[in-house]
């Protein structure tokens, strides 16, 4: 077991006592326990949710019916293609 040596304001100190009693605990037990369960807390695999994020689509704001860059420029040529036709009726 390893010994460590901690400062806390005053208030803290008193609070952490206050409620290592309530658990039957020593001050020292008290936080110990309290190191434990933040070290020992399961953690998200913060690569894998990355991943998740960039590989949507299927996060907010993304359709998942999504076509791909070509479906959307076709799309927009055949718009300004009948824009040019409607304004030169002499085009065919």
């Amino acid at each position: 077991m390893k010994k460590i040596l901690i400062t806390l304001l005053d208030d803290t100190a008193k609070r952490a006592g206050a409620e290592a009693a309530r658990q039957n605990k020593s001050p020292s037990q008290f936080v110990a326990d309290l190191l434990a369960d933040r070290c020992n807390a399961e953690q998200p695999d913060k690569l894998a949710l990355l991943r998740g994020f960039l590989d949507g689509p299927g996060y907010p704001g993304i359709s998942k019916a999504w076509r791909g860059r070509e479906a959307l420029y076709a799309e927009r040529e055949d718009e300004l293609h009948g824009r040019y036709r409607s304004s030169h009726s002499w085009v065919k």
